[in-house]
């Protein structure tokens, strides 16, 4: 249970309340609530004012900071040299090194020379302050949102399975938490906008429910026989290529539930389309356990390649490049939008291609069109250069046109923008290329670094059964070019950048230190990487890693603030090496990046900004921009909303749904 709560306050930022009782709201008890918001900035975050009324008439009340405070991370290990920074700053580079040499020794040399395992290494004996003072607060708090704990299945269940995205490992931990909490009638009321979302709930229901059950749930679920046939694949791979008898009756129902019609029109979209169809149909004998003679005679037709599809003719006017190639195309206007690069390669007319898609705009995917106006924003060289720009200006224009048809909370309104902690013209939005490891604030976002931080603090902590060796790496590049490294195998300090010390046992803590005060720096790029012990992260008990706002550097000042961190994860990705965040030290800017690579290299960039997409939207919905909040309408933000009159982007997942 406690497992959940986190996923909820780290992924939706959502924290549960009683409401089994309700109290009557006294001057007491709304006292009280107001006292224990106050309380609540410690750990960085606050309630609006509709929630501080719901928790004083809540049985939480008394509870509800102590609940929240078990949920909250902490670093419980001291890192090699416990009063960093200043201890690694004053510290000899001879010394230095022979501690790290020692410390080496003391794990893998062993290890090579003997038939042990070391548990844990050598460190060096130094001084260790005791840290009783708090950093200053540095960072606004963040807006909790609170629901009842009879919802804490449906609401989070409803919520992220009705996007048009990709779950994060994250989100599909707790679906698969609360799946078998969500009653009948709310599986068939929620549409799965995103078809691999589909596939993972399909898995745990296969693994949980009884025949029955399952049937049912997956009738409710799949819009279609092509779902099904999608399932079927998936599930019988990712049970290493076996299904019992029953497992076979069982998907041959499902599938039987739906018309011929629909049956025989998914059974056969393209030819790569019938290759996997045929491998899902073997995977259940279906010609041995079909009970319908439609379906049956169907599947027969597909062997015999009786069946003809719709992708096929599209080959064929591609083939001899046919001038009614893009308006036949339209017919499938998605289909469309996807191949704009390839026909467009293939010398088709980019007004032509622009045109046909502004026809059939409002049956478009806003993801696709985000997806692909990010992608060829950036820059391209040689042939595709070209390309790429006619792709960004048919699509830009399209987006234009969709952005029309939408009905949203801000057509025809007054609009403030309340975004001042975010860099509008750095910020990409990625959608489908999003880290899989979550987080309130997606990556590609451009976080502004307030003028207090003088610095920031890149930390991971991590603990297993086994010995476990991470690493904390710093590529940097300063005003005049040169490339700096910072890690256990280069520099350990240079150009305001200082790193703790490399530690190669399990219940350990890193740090990097940037010294955004130091005026050579151009960039930063941080990076983790497993040295030793798995090959990913996902198999590492605990591999908790975030990026901390640090303004005070006493030897007695704590290292770890949870109400100074930008944001956190516990890293569940596979592979071995991450790009975590970049520092646009010149700037002040911060991005969660959360790539599976090392990355040494600059930020992504691309002419469709969160800006561009703003300003589009906008004019689109012909919306007036105003500079208060109190002239406003509507107030739009990439927050919680703390007000009635405020729209979260994030929370309504606009960059999809709009």
């Amino acid at each position: 249970m406690q497992k959940y709560e986190k996923l909820l306050l780290s992924e939706l930022r959502i924290a549960l309340y009683d409401n089994t009782e309700e109290f009557s709201l006294t001057h007491e008890r709304l006292t009280k609530a107001v006292t224990l918001n106050e309380n609540l900035l410690s750990l960085g975050y606050t309630l609006n004012a509709k929630d501080i009324i719901l928790l004083a008439q809540s049985l939480s009340l008394d509870t509800f900071y102590h609940s929240l405070l078990s949920l909250m991370d902490e670093i419980p290990a001291k890192p090699m040299y416990p009063d960093f920074p200043t201890q690694v700053m004053e510290i000899d580079e001879a010394t230095y090194r022979m501690h790290q040499l020692v410390h080496y020794f003391s794990t893998y040399g062993v290890e090579s020379l003997f038939p042990v395992e070391v548990a844990k290494g050598w460190l060096p004996n130094v001084k260790e302050s005791i840290k009783t003072r708090e950093d200053d607060k540095l960072l606004e708090a963040k807006v909790l949102e609170l629901i009842p704990q009879t919802n804490q299945y449906q609401t989070p269940f409803i919520r992220i399975l009705s996007k048009r995205e990709r779950m994060t490992i994250p989100e599909k931990e707790m679906i698969s938490m609360a799946c078998i909490h969500i009653p009948e009638h709310i599986l068939k009321d929620t549409s799965i906008q995103f078809k691999e979302n589909l596939l993972e709930l399909s898995w745990v229901f296969f693994e949980t429910m009884k025949k029955e059950q399952f049937i049912k749930a997956m009738s409710s679920i799949c819009q279609h026989t092509g779902d099904v046939l999608r399932v079927i694949s998936y599930v019988y791979k990712r049970n290493h290529y076996h299904f019992t008898k029953s497992n076979k009756k069982m998907f041959v129902r499902v599938l039987e539930s739906f018309p011929i019609s629909d049956f025989k029109v998914n059974i056969m979209i393209s030819n790569k389309k019938r290759e996997e169809t045929l491998f899902a149909l073997q995977a259940l004998d279906y010609q041995e356990y079909s009970r319908s003679r439609k379906h049956n005679q169907a599947v027969k037709s597909l062997r015999q390649k009786e069946l003809h599809s719709w992708y096929s003719k599209v080959h064929d006017l591609l083939s001899i490049k046919d001038e009614n190639a893009v308006s036949f195309i339209g017919q499938h206007p998605g289909t469309l939008l996807r191949m704009v690069s390839w026909l467009v390669r293939l010398g088709y007319s980019p007004e032509k291609i622009q045109m046909e898609l502004i026809q059939h705009v409002e049956s478009l995917s806003m993801q696709t069109l985000v997806s692909i106006l990010t992608h060829f924003g950036q820059e391209f060289e040689g042939e595709k250069e070209e390309e790429a720009r006619d792709v960004y200006n048919i699509c830009l224009a399209v987006f234009e046109a969709k952005a029309t048809t939408l009905k949203t909370a801000l057509t025809g309104r007054s609009v403030y923008l309340e975004m001042n902690n975010i860099s509008l013209e750095n910020s990409l939005i990625e959608t489908n290329s999003k880290s899989q490891e979550g987080g309130y604030i997606r990556s590609g976002l451009a976080l502004k670094i307030p003028d207090a931080v003088k610095r920031l603090r890149f930390f991971v902590y991590w603990n297993d059964k086994r010995r476990v060796d991470i690493d904390l790496h710093a590529f940097a590049r300063n005003l005049e070019g040169e490339d700096i490294h910072i890690g256990w195998n280069s520099h350990y300090k240079k150009e305001g950048i200082v790193m703790s010390g490399d530690i190669t046992h399990s219940n350990a803590a890193e740090y990097i230190d940037v010294d955004l005060e130091n005026q050579s720096l151009d960039f930063v790029n941080t990076s983790i990487h497993i040295f030793s012990g798995y090959d990913n992260f996902k198999d590492i008990d605990e591999c908790f890693v975030g990026m901390m706002a640090v303004n005070q550097l006493g030897e007695d000042v704590k290292l770890y603030n949870k109400k100074n961190c930008f944001f956190s994860h516990h890293l569940k990705g596979v592979g071995r090496a991450m790009n975590y965040g970049y520092i646009d030290v010149k700037r002040r800017i911060l991005i969660f990046n959360g790539s599976q690579d090392e990355g040494t290299g600059k930020k992504k960039v691309s002419q469709f900004t969160l800006q561009t997409y703003l300003e589009a939207l906008l004019t689109g919905q012909g919306c007036i921009l105003v500079n208060n909040k109190e002239e406003a309408e509507v107030i739009l933000t990439l927050e919680k909303a703390k007000e009635v009159k405020e729209v979260s982007l994030l929370d309504n997942n606009f960059f999809m749904e709009a």
